[in-house]
């Protein structure tokens, strides 16, 4: 007997603290993609917000994802992160 698949979808955008997004883009995103919003501070902690987001999309795909994003692939140069 096949075991059953399962599919998950895990959208996140993760946005540079204090940066201000156009409304009718958070809109879009919360509304046709059901894409949660949370923010991180690339500036000045980028390798801690890498771990963040490594963490969440593991815990989002049941570990089947456990590092989208290598150390030192997001600096302080980053504002915004799709996570799809």
């Amino acid at each position: 007997m096949a075991k059953p698949t399962q599919l998950g979808v895990a959208d996140t955008i993760w946005l540079q603290q204090g940066l201000a997004l156009q409304p009718d883009f958070q809109t879009t995103m919360s509304d046709d993609y059901a894409a949660g919003f949370q923010r991180a501070d690339f500036v000045h902690a980028a390798g801690v917000a890498t771990d963040d987001i490594n963490k969440t999309i593991a815990d989002q795909t049941h570990g089947k994802i456990t590092k989208l994003f290598p150390a030192g692939s997001l600096d302080a140069s980053t504002r915004l992160v799709l996570a799809n």
